[in-house]
């Protein structure tokens, strides 16, 4: 089950914020910081699948002057699921 999705630019500043379950603002600002985090981190060529915590995130890279996607993914849900929703 998807249960955000973040745009994001290749210097970390958020673009966009979708979240599928309730929390605290807190706990969203703190996660989508550290996913940013993990996310610019990685080198181009990395594969687009990253464990981060108990979720499986999947992202996808656009051209410099497009933003970064990654949406969550729950553990359960089809591998094909992520890919066929960024790839719009």
């Amino acid at each position: 089950m998807l249960r955000f999705v973040l745009l994001f630019s290749r210097q970390g500043k958020l673009r966009l914020q979708q979240w599928y379950r309730a929390g605290a603002e807190r706990d969203k600002r703190k996660a989508a910081r550290e996913l940013m985090q993990a996310v610019l981190a990685r080198k181009p060529k990395m594969c687009s699948f990253l464990e981060w915590g108990e979720l499986k995130v999947v992202y996808k890279r656009w051209a410099p002057s497009r933003p970064s996607d990654p949406a969550d993914c729950a553990a359960r849900g089809p591998a094909a699921f992520g890919p066929a929703i960024l790839h719009r």
